[in-house]
């Protein structure tokens, strides 16, 4: 028996694939392309190729840019899933990067993943993604009610949720001299 080709074939589940990083780098060409961006090479093979973290990060900046419409983000997901079928994955659990597409629309949230493994909290995660995307406190908000909506709670506790967020979210503002919403 080949146990490589065996552990190829097997049936899988994968529960955490960046979007962005699924993409293939013909169609972030395609797109960067169609939406003006311009790629550090021609061949787009090349561009996912990095040395450390901040060429890495460079690599997924032009990948973030180069989805501006809500059909790239289609086309690139509808690709992802064709790429893990033919990987055998029967279930894929699937994130994006919130800076890069809630100016799309998107309804984003944020979780703290592992906070003891990561000696981080909540609030350190809202914090890292005021600053990193300079997000105003409406935006915050907007995050924070995304969560409440994106949650598996029942309709009615999700109306309270909000009604409970929006109450706490005058009062925050008050305290940190905001306009009221």
């Amino acid at each position: 028996m080949n146990v490589l080709a065996f552990a190829r074939a097997l049936p899988k589940v994968e529960l955490h694939c960046h979007l962005e990083g699924a993409a293939r780098p013909s169609t972030i060409a395609e797109l960067a392309r169609a939406n003006g961006v311009t790629l550090p090479t021609d061949d787009p093979f090349e561009l996912f190729q990095f040395q450390d973290l901040d060429s890495f990060l460079a690599v997924y900046a032009v990948i973030s840019g180069s989805l501006v419409t809500a059909d790239d983000f289609r086309r690139i997901t509808y690709e992802a899933l064709e790429d893990a079928v033919a990987a055998h994955v029967r279930y894929r659990e699937m994130f994006f990067s919130p800076g890069f597409v809630i100016a799309l629309g998107v309804p984003v949230t944020v979780n703290s993943d592992d906070p003891g493994m990561m000696g981080t909290t909540i609030c350190d995660d809202y914090e890292a993604v005021a600053d990193r995307f300079d997000y105003d406190a409406t935006t915050m908000e907007d995050i924070a009610f995304d969560a409440i909506d994106a949650s598996w709670a029942p309709v009615d506790e999700q109306a309270a949720l909000r009604a409970r967020f929006r109450a706490e979210m005058d009062d925050l503002r008050v305290q940190h001299g905001l306009a009221p919403r």
